[in-house]
């Protein structure tokens, strides 16, 4: 019936274990009361079936609408705008729930329940204008594939248990689109051999594990934005891969294990040998309770907070050699730690100039620059501290700035500064440098 053909379900579509097959050429409308329901059946819905070109059909759910397939699969389709009230299904397909939107977006239709409930199976969602834009889409499922491939609309998910994150992409390059991720418990696994959490426009990119000690974020896929910040955060733990690499090329980027400072021991940062977290242009801070391991942290960026790193009970570790640690060779970078700065294997850097203070009663600094390096401040804070200083320069100038704080221990340790590189190993000293014992 091309637009004169419209589907408007009003009561009960049910089978026992037969598939359901709903479809108009226009419009597909359901009422609070329109619930469509099998034990096994799959269940398909599709508006604009007729493929009637440009705004010709929407799939209207309301607020209490309940589509559930019990163990089958659905598949929602639309040209327009989809509006989801709840989808359910205990599949656990690689299709056990299927959205799709040729030309609009997907929305939520109400929070009476969870939009989409699918927590053995896999959701797959593709819209033009938007995945929860305005008001996030509330999910209770396993695994996660979303695209967003027009100019505007956001990607906002609010999932209840912990997901495994496939790809949740931005596809449009002129785009100004976002991410954001929240779970509310559980782990969030962004998943290896996957394509990761992407923009391909100026959008930004947030991530959150939430719920305290089950709040966990595994990233074993890249997460990408060409210009927008990202934030990564977890209440208890940040875990890398080293195919987990973090990049932008100018926006600012954040990662932040124990964000609910939930007390002691309770957020680890690891990155491993080979991830790569690179700002481009832009600023990088690493935040953990326990301790931070770095695979290599990367900013051409000229702040004076270029790359800031901050463990507020453990120490910051060198997690192996593929890079060098930290690349801030325009910037300043600043690390405050308990138990140590390259402790037992030094860091390796190629920076600017450097601000780095252990506060505990144990642990060493120790860096390797490559290229020589303004020191403002290196310290052992910590007046009944062991911990010594250890700064070794292959090549270039070390330079103690004038007018900074210098280079201290106010406990036990020692300090020992090299500039080492023949001809181009110089050792000036600018300000104090000064030891208890």
């Amino acid at each position: 019936g091309a637009a004169a053909g419209q589907l408007t379900v009003n009561a009960v579509v049910t089978t026992t274990s037969g598939a359901i097959t709903l479809r108009a050429d226009d419009d597909v409308t359901f009422s609070a009361a329109g619930d469509v329901t099998s034990t096994s059946g799959n269940i398909e819905v599709t508006a604009d079936f007729d493929n009637g070109g440009a705004a010709s059909g929407a799939l209207t759910m309301v607020d209490g609408t309940i589509i559930n397939a019990g163990s089958g699969t659905i598949d929602i389709n639309a040209d327009e705008n989809i509006a989801i009230g709840s989808l359910q299904t205990t599949s656990n397909s690689a299709t056990a729930v299927t959205i799709d939107s040729t030309e609009g977006a997907v929305t939520d239709a109400g929070d009476t329940h969870v939009d989409i409930i699918a927590d053995s199976g896999t959701v797959a969602i593709n819209a033009v204008t938007g995945i929860g834009s305005s008001d996030a889409l509330e999910t209770t499922v396993a695994a996660i594939n979303a695209v967003n491939s027009g100019t505007t609309g956001n990607i906002n998910v609010n999932e209840a248990n912990g997901l495994s994150i496939n790809r949740i992409h931005q596809s449009n390059a002129g785009g100004n689109g976002n991410i954001n991720l929240t779970s509310t418990a559980g782990t969030v696994t962004i998943a290896a051999a996957q394509n990761g959490v992407t923009t391909l426009g100026s959008g930004t990119i947030a991530l959150f594990a939430d719920g305290a000690a089950a709040g966990q974020l595994t990233v074993n896929a890249v997460v990408t934005t060409t210009s927008g910040a990202i934030t990564l955060r977890a209440d208890d733990d940040v875990t890398f891969s080293a195919a987990g690499d973090v990049t932008s090329t100018s926006g600012n980027i954040e990662v932040t294990a124990d964000f609910d400072n939930g007390g002691a021991a309770s957020g680890a940062l690891t990155m491993v040998d080979g991830t790569i977290i690179n700002a481009g242009s832009g600023t990088i801070d690493i935040n953990a309770d326990e301790n931070i391991a770095v695979g290599s942290l990367q900013t051409t960026s000229n702040s004076l907070t270029a790359i800031t790193v901050d463990s507020t009970e453990g120490g910051i570790t060198d997690a192996g050699d593929a890079q060098v640690d930290i690349i801030a060779d325009s910037g300043t970078v600043v690390i405050n730690a308990v138990t140590g700065i390259g402790s037992a294997d030094a860091l390796e850097s190629t920076i600017s100039t450097l601000n780095a203070v252990n506060s505990g009663t144990a642990g060493n600094i120790a860096f390797n620059e490559t290229n020589g390096i303004t020191v403002n401040r290196l310290q052992q804070s910590n007046a009944g501290g062991s911990g010594n200083i250890n700064l070794t320069s292959t090549t270039g100038t070390v330079t103690i700035a004038a007018a900074q704080s210098g280079v201290t221990t106010l406990g036990s340790g020692t300090i020992a500064l090299f500039a080492d590189g023949a001809a181009a190993g110089q050792l000036t000293v600018n300000a104090v440098v000064t030891t208890t014992s």
